[in-house]
């Protein structure tokens, strides 16, 4: 009996070893491993040690039940906060979160002390510095976020991790200064374990996320044809990487649960009078590869029921509904038939704004009208974010300009929101030595465009020749 309260202990043991590891390693196959590597060298002692351990009743290479038992209790157990490890690191580092323990962290600032002075009448502040409440909201969107493998290379660093935070950088200001800030991830965001991988089946790194966020976007939409690329375990892995790390960020149109498709995804904006924004994200399909028939809730697939019923819903719920469709035919700068078609829908159900992608080029804004004198703004398609098209040949550069939709909601005197003001800002996706930026045209110079590698692709590329694009494109 004595033999067996030892190895159970010594198991125990090796369990809270492998579970301090789990708090510093990412990745469930490093620490399983070394829990097995615990257990290896423990038996490898015993077997060339087997005199001086007296207390192991059956030691050598045969295993007691005793420690058969304990050891798959032990890694059932590690197995079971594999999806928790990152909030018990969290939780390890940091301290209960103040959700919890009903308590705000504060940090007080020690003052030496001042001689007293006689109290002063309070004088009202100045009318400029008085807080007003905001009554516009700015909305903006960008395009396909394609992570191609010469993108995943030059954001690769010696470590082995990646960092794509470059992509960004140079309008980072415009994505924080928004309110509501959308992109179309293109890319599913796998686990490690499932290996990066560009066109046709496409995987990022997770870190793409962290870096969208630290770019100020707040809304992610993960309807689109390359959802399915790497099955159900891609998706769950997207899923799990946003609820755990980033729950204030809505991820749109791709889920894990029936009880999350039920669930609208509406932004709240404001102060006191809080205007509430529902966002709807819809894909044509998932380039054939079907969703298992007892999982029919992983990706939001466009269907007039479900869109009629969603958009219902939506208008009962917000004070304006915005739809993000993946729709329309590729490197087709104007809108399909299927387009048009389901813009009507969209408007005739009450969609305040439509902003589309995956054509991978830009298209024509434009108002659709729909029932009850109902006016619906739609961006057909703002094209690539940023892209590393292998494609050679005339007016494959265009597939590197792109657009931030800006749009200016308020409430109007009748206490309904609506559409202010809207806009494009106009990007082009820089390439430059293997390294991969985004840059708003209008600081976009002759030497910039001259430098551009697509010119390697496509020698027609040039800083007039785009110019005149987006004028055409884009016509007021």
């Amino acid at each position: 009996m004595t033999a067996i309260l030892i190895d159970l202990l010594i198991d125990l043991v090796f369990g809270v070893t492998s579970l301090c590891a789990l708090l510093v390693m990412d990745t469930f196959t490093t620490w399983a491993v070394m829990y097995l590597a615990f257990q290896a060298v423990y038996w490898g002692i015993l077997r060339y040690k087997k005199t001086e351990f007296k207390f192991s009743a059956k030691c050598g290479m045969k295993f007691s039940f005793a420690r058969l038992v304990g050891i798959s209790l032990i890694f059932v157990c590690l197995l079971s906060l594999k999806p928790y490890r990152y909030d018990i690191k969290r939780i390890v580092l940091n301290g209960l979160p103040s959700e919890i323990t009903g308590i705000e962290k504060q940090e007080v600032e020690e003052k030496p002390a001042q001689p007293e002075e006689p109290e002063q009448a309070e004088e009202p502040l100045p009318e400029s510095a008085v807080e007003t409440e905001q009554t516009e909201f700015h909305i903006r969107m960008v395009g396909d976020i394609l992570i191609h493998n010469n993108i995943l290379n030059s954001c690769k660093k010696e470590d082995g991790s990646y960092d794509f935070s470059g992509i960004f950088s140079d309008t980072k200001e415009l994505s924080e200064k928004a309110d509501i800030t959308i992109l179309n991830q293109e890319t599913v965001l796998g686990g490690e374990e499932m290996g990066y991988s560009g066109y046709p089946a496409f995987c990022s790194p997770q870190s793409l996320g962290d870096a969208e966020v630290n770019a100020g976007y707040n809304v992610i939409l993960g309807a689109t044809n390359h959802a399915m690329d790497k099955g159900v375990r891609g998706i769950l892995d997207e899923v799990s990487y946003w609820r755990r790390n980033y729950p204030d960020v809505n991820l749109v149109g791709m889920h894990d649960s029936q009880e999350d498709a039920n669930r609208l995804r509406i932004v709240e904006v404001g102060t006191t009078n809080k205007i509430k924004v529902a966002i709807l994200n819809y894909t044509y399909g998932t380039n054939g590869i079907s969703k298992p028939s007892d999982m029919p809730y992983l990706v939001d697939y466009l269907s007039e029921e479900k869109v009629a019923a969603d958009l219902k819903a939506a208008r009962e719920a917000a004070d304006f509904v915005i739809v993000c469709p993946h729709w329309g035919v590729e490197y087709k700068f104007e809108p399909s038939n299927a387009e048009r078609q389901w813009a009507k829908v969209f408007a005739d159900n009450g969609a305040d704004l439509i902003i589309g992608a995956h054509p991978h080029v830009v298209q024509p804004i434009e108002w659709i009208d729909g029932m009850d004198g109902h006016k619906t703004l739609c961006y057909y398609s703002v094209g690539n974010f940023v892209t590393g098209t292998s494609r050679t040949g005339n007016d494959v550069w265009k597939q590197l300009v792109s657009g931030m939709a800006d749009v200016t909601i308020a409430r109007n005197e009748d206490g309904t929101v609506g559409i202010k003001q809207n806009d494009i800002i106009p990007l082009i996706c820089h390439w430059e030595g293997g390294k991969y930026r985004v840059i708003e045209i209008s600081k976009y110079d002759e030497n910039m465009a001259n430098l551009n590698d697509i010119k390697k692709q496509d020698p027609t590329f040039s800083l007039a020749g785009m110019q005149e694009f987006i004028k055409q494109i884009w016509a007021k």
